[in-house]
């Protein structure tokens, strides 16, 4: 009875009740209905919280009745009988109860997380919208995000930045346009469906730069002054099976949802501090701290171990192949044989001729090398035991290939407690497929005793290019053996492979792209605790499983086996 509403006139005349004082209009009810009603509200008894109210309510009509002819008033029908007996009686005394606090109402902008959550929309889609509501075009505005999102610079100095064709961009606005059709007929993507087709088409480096640009913010000057509205997720809940979330102001949580919510809301925008890792492959960054007593140790990257094997492969592989350049070149007959020379038929060209390159066989599969990735001549003070004081030997402990590089610097990336995280650089390395570093079984610790540990013990004069390679071609006894750099190894480098009997090729540093040198010329090493190893893995096989394998297993594992070199 108490959600019915009841609409009554009272009027007023001297400050007497006449016949029409009291005249009660109901709308809805008459009669007999009036009478059932009052009598089923006197069947329960008020709440004393309901007793103040309507004190106050009376009290407040009754002023009212002081100023104005006719006062209409509209309220719930079980308050009505007590308030006009309040009216009549001139009785407004209330019980005590404790006042409830007055509410202020506070201004607040909408800041990008709480505008998605609330409509749906991001802010570069309202700010568009802003400056031409005739003109507005959602898919031209998305197409218009996705354009400038673009960058023709490198993302990080000596490494190249991602092919953004016109095509690329067009094939992103159709992936993310199936994704809102798939997941509720919509024709307008939200951000997520658009970053996560970003990231797929092109790359997370330009998933990024699109999920900042969508979210950035254009305030006016009044809008900056208030603090913002969010819409955050608890951290602490994400590996639990019910993450929460919701509105904050003023660093603390509301209880308050929309009253009606954007149908198929998102839980939160994406996390551009996680794309942003993900664009860096720097998945080491935020992790929590170690334990206190839990042992910490030095290992490489994962991401950055599995990109330099499969370079390492890569350029053994290209030695072994047959380069038509270092071919000698003869007249054309009745075949192209390798291909025309342009070079040497303009050399001759006064013979009225074409030269082609000659094929010859390739020296064998290469599966031995050395890359000197930045000495300009055989004489650099870094190939003669240069270098500073902290020059030594290092390389990751892969259990693919065996590699071993110098070392003459290292620059420091992250430093948090016990944690750290280093970019080593690599000078002249030594690859082989033959022995890997880390090995188990019969063989175990055979690049360990006969190349790494004899290089770190080599002192004084003999720590230079020339003994290096001794070692190195003691070990690779009668196989061929590829050497990339930018100058030609000297006579001594090659009586020195002739006399292990190593088939020795040189092959130009420039044969190995520079993007390729730049990304596999450094490396990093962190040093982290037994258990953020074990979250850095799981975050790197959660990213690895959600872009390829999204329900199968995880793709990469650690390593169960002890190392020979680690208590």
């Amino acid at each position: 009875m108490a959600d019915l509403v009841e609409e009554a006139h009272v009027g007023r005349r001297s400050g007497t009740w006449g016949p029409a004082d009291g005249r009660l209009i109901n709308q809805y009810h008459t009669g007999d209905v009036v009478g059932a009603l009052e009598a089923l509200n006197r069947r329960t008894e008020p709440l004393i919280s309901d007793l103040a109210r309507e004190a106050a309510m009376a009290a407040a009509l009754a002023t009212l009745m002081a100023e104005h002819e006719s006062v209409w008033w509209v309220g719930g029908f079980a308050h009505w009988s007590r308030i006009v007996e309040r009216l009549r009686t001139r009785d407004f005394s209330a019980p005590a109860i404790h006042l409830a606090p007055r509410r202020r109402l506070t201004r607040a902008r909408l800041a990008s997380s709480a505008l998605i959550r609330l409509t749906g929309l991001y802010p570069a889609m309202v700010t568009a919208f802003a400056r031409a509501p005739r003109e507005f075009e959602p898919f031209e505005a998305m197409r218009t995000l996705l354009h400038h999102a673009v960058i023709p610079a490198p993302d990080q100095p000596g490494m190249p930045s991602e092919p953004t064709p016109a095509i690329d961009l067009a094939r992103t606005g159709l992936y993310a346009r199936n994704l809102a059709a798939t997941a509720r007929l919509s024709e307008q993507p939200q951000l997520s469906e658009l970053v996560l087709a970003a990231s797929a088409t092109i790359g997370p480096g330009y998933g990024v730069r699109l999920a900042e640009l969508a979210t950035a913010e254009d305030q006016s000057t009044p809008g900056a002054a208030l603090d913002p509205l969010t819409f955050e997720v608890d951290r602490r809940t994400e590996d639990a099976g019910i993450v929460e979330a919701g509105f904050c102001f003023r660093g603390k949580r509301l209880s308050a949802e929309p009253w009606f919510p954007v149908p198929w809301p998102i839980l939160a925008p994406p996390d551009v501090l996680q794309l942003a890792r993900e664009a860096r492959d720097a998945e080491y960054e935020t992790l929590p701290g170690g334990h206190r007593k839990e042992a910490y140790h030095w290992d490489v990257y994962p991401p950055d171990q599995e990109a330099y094997e499969g370079f390492v492969r890569y350029a053994l592989r290209r030695a072994s192949q047959l380069d038509l350049a270092d071919g000698p070149s003869m007249p054309f007959i009745n075949g192209l044989e390798g291909g025309l020379d342009v070079r040497t038929t303009i050399r001759f060209w006064h013979e009225d001729r074409l030269y082609v390159s000659q094929r010859r066989p390739a020296p064998g599969r290469v599966r031995n090398g050395v890359i000197d990735w930045r000495n300009r001549t055989e004489d650099s003070e870094i190939l003669h035991g240069g270098g500073g004081s902290g020059s030594g030997w290092n390389d990751s402990d892969s259990t693919a290939i065996g590699s071993v590089s110098r070392d003459v610097k290292n620059d420091p990336i992250l430093k948090r407690g016990k944690t750290r995280v280093m970019r080593r650089w690599r000078e002249w390395s030594f690859v082989t497929l033959d022995h890997p570093t880390f090995e188990t079984g019969p063989a175990s610790g055979l690049f360990w005793d006969r190349v790494i540990q004899p290089l770190v013990n080599l002192e004084g004069g003999r720590d230079d290019v020339y003994h290096w390679l001794e070692l190195v071609f003691s070990f690779c006894e009668g196989k061929p053996f590829v050497y990339y750099s930018a100058y030609r190894p000297s006579a001594r480098i090659h009586a020195l492979a002739r006399s292990h009997k190593v088939q020795l090729r040189w092959c130009p540093l420039s044969h190995l792209s520079g993007a390729l040198r730049a990304r596999h010329g450094t490396w990093r090493q962190l040093r982290l605790g037994d258990s953020q190893w074990r979250q850095l893995q799981a975050r790197l096989a959660a990213g690895v499983r959600n872009r390829h394998h999204p329900d199968g297993p995880l793709v990469r594992a650690t390593r169960d086996q002890p190392h020979p070199r680690k208590p």
